[in-house]
């Protein structure tokens, strides 16, 4: 019986095994009070103000932009933010596609409410989601405190290939703004970096000219 047992216990956790999301790494985050500045090596991709970073794609349904005042119901600035801003209503969605593989993210999130959701998604078939309440407590909607209009930073495990993310609302809205990340598979040499490694090619092509012509 004790070797029956047995194969069935290994059979188990065989099964556990592969059900197990292959190369799942840790997605770490931390926030602070309010909009704050930027992570290390992040840009600016996303502020509803100007164009969407090259390379990015962003949609949405059910949701809208504005600016302003309140709109009771529908859509409150995260606290300060004079400037445009996304509000997800009721079953809305709004996803942003990168044009590689994120590093990190960070957000300003305003009046955090429990059912408000982000989704994290890799192209290795990774998806992790954190609700409201996990990413704060309390995640009450109120549209004035540091408690729940703060900008999160989320820092990814390379193995979960992060290249999109979802915001989504179970309810009346979700309200953010201001969206940087750290994609360096894609960052674009500046013009004066690509030039000196130009001419530093036609240099080197130009030396071995010479020497052939001297052999």
């Amino acid at each position: 019986m004790s070797r029956i047992l047995s194969k069935f216990a290994t059979a188990a956790a065989l099964m556990v095994a592969f059900a197990a999301p292959a190369n799942a790494g840790v997605i770490s985050y931390s926030s602070i009070a309010f909009d704050g500045p930027m992570a290390a090596d992040e840009i600016m991709v996303q502020n509803f103000d100007a164009p969407l970073a090259a390379g990015y794609t962003m949609s949405w349904s059910n949701a809208g932009i504005y600016q302003g005042p309140l709109v009771p119901g529908i859509a409150a600035p995260p606290a300060g933010d004079a400037t445009k801003y996304l509000s997800v209503y009721t079953g809305g969605l709004a996803t942003l596609n990168a044009p590689g593989t994120m590093k990190s993210m960070s957000i300003y999130i305003g009046s955090l409410d429990t059912y408000n959701m982000i989704t994290f998604k890799g192209a290795n078939g990774f998806s992790q989601s954190y609700s409201g309440t996990q990413l704060n407590l309390p995640a009450n909607g109120d549209q004035g405190d540091g408690s729940t209009n703060r900008r999160f930073y989320f820092t990814f495990d390379p193995s979960d290939q992060i290249n999109q993310v979802l915001f989504s609302s179970s309810g009346n809205s979700f309200e953010f703004d201001n969206i940087a990340i750290n994609d360096p598979p894609n960052e674009v040499p500046e013009p004066l970096t690509m030039s000196l490694f130009a001419s530093g090619l036609a240099g080197a092509a130009l030396l071995r000219r010479r020497r052939q012509k001297i052999a």
